[in-house]
């Protein structure tokens, strides 16, 4: 299961519009159509904040990081 949702993220043409998922969900994968990251706590480290909303945006395109502390 979580390969299928992988390779869908990752795909030209997504299914998925909302997952929610733990920092290990996809590591080392860039989906490309990432427009959103939401925290719903304050991560332990500046270093997983940054990698984590990092994943946004990489399309070039606007893309906008929530935290809700």
């Amino acid at each position: 299961m979580k390969e299928e949702i992988i390779n869908d993220i990752t795909s030209e043409n997504p299914v998925q519009r909302l997952l929610q998922v733990t920092i290990a969900f996809g590591m080392g994968k860039d989906p490309p159509f990432l427009e959103k990251v939401i925290h719903f706590e304050v991560p332990r480290k500046l270093e997983h904040y940054q990698q984590e909303t990092g994943r946004a945006g990489r399309n070039g395109k606007f893309a906008t990081a929530t935290m809700y502390y």
